[in-house]
């Protein structure tokens, strides 16, 4: 299936999953640099992506598919078959990996796959089955904002739990995690977008995501649950201002991609910010050397 062009012929973005919002929201020139930095002969924006934070990105993405895959192949499988089927494809998959860190590797992946769904075995939280009989895991989900703006993106499952309906979502980090570690999940583009997703796309009451969070170590990996909620009002007011960021961003060429230096040492500090503190005529040799170019794909089907 060919993947859509997230882009308007006119370069607009329309759609928009919150890899897109995140920068957009932050400052207009991030936005610029790693969605909107040049286009190709297809109409297709690329930006730019730090080299460093590669293996995060790596190790994430094989962590949450190896974990949707299970939730889906144990409603056919036992727990032992389920989880051979998901290392293996781990394995393949990650053939090649060559990781510069040394707490998130092709070991602490696996090791990491392994003790999570071991010791999640007997979890309460079951996968809730869509009206079409489908498990709802491994979840791609698109819906519009309006006649002009789509908003998209994949979540893990929507769960049963405790008599309540919840998005579940996987998080690595390389930090304790505690309860000041799931503040930062409230407010969170990405927690209310599946919020409000799961109920427009499915019509599953959800009272919020459910993250599952893994703290990776060379020598250990340690998990915790937190929960972050949503009301009604939060997710209208959420989806208000959506809109709003959209329609400034779509402004921002022709100012210039304003930046917002407000925010430049925010949450450790913006990954371009050693680029923008550059005059603009040797930028471009600094992203090539220090960045690798990417697509902004929203609509992407995993």
């Amino acid at each position: 299936m060919e993947e859509p062009n997230p882009f308007l012929p006119d370069g607009r973005q329309f759609a928009w999953n919150h890899s897109s919002l995140e920068p957009a929201k932050a400052c207009a020139r991030k936005y610029h640099l790693s969605v909107h930095y040049e286009c190709d002969d297809e109409g297709w924006w690329w930006g730019w992506t730090p080299k460093k934070y590669s293996d995060d990105l790596i190790f994430g993405s094989h962590y949450a598919k190896a974990l949707e895959r299970y939730h889906s192949a144990i409603l056919r499988y036992s727990h032992d078959a389920a989880l051979h089927e998901v290392i293996y494809l781990a394995l393949v998959e990650s053939h090649g990996w060559e990781s510069e860190s040394n707490n998130k590797n092709r070991e602490t992946l696996l090791r990491s796959i392994i003790w999570y769904l071991d010791q999640h075995q007997d979890d309460p939280c079951q996968t809730v089955i869509l009206s079409d009989g489908q498990p709802a895991a491994e979840l791609a989900f698109s819906f519009e904002l309006d006649s002009e703006i789509v908003l998209c993106g994949h979540m893990d499952r929507i769960v049963s739990y405790s008599d309540e309906l919840y998005v579940q979502d996987q998080k690595t980090t390389g930090a304790s995690i505690g309860s000041y570690y799931f503040k930062r999940y409230n407010p969170n583009d990405q927690m209310s977008l599946y919020s409000i997703a799961a109920q427009v796309v499915w019509g599953a009451p959800v009272k919020g995501v459910m993250i599952d969070a893994a703290q990776i170590a060379v020598g250990f990996t340690r998990f915790e649950r937190g929960f972050t909620f949503r009301t009604p009002a939060q997710t209208d007011k959420w989806l208000l201002d959506a809109r709003y960021h959209i329609e400034r961003t779509w402004e921002a060429e022709d100012r210039g991609w304003p930046l917002n230096d407000a925010a430049c040492m925010l949450y450790g500090g913006c990954p371009f910010i050693e680029i923008c503190s550059r005059d603009p005529s040797v930028q471009r040799e600094f992203l090539e050397t220090n960045f690798v170019k990417r697509r902004a794909s929203p609509l992407a089907v995993r």
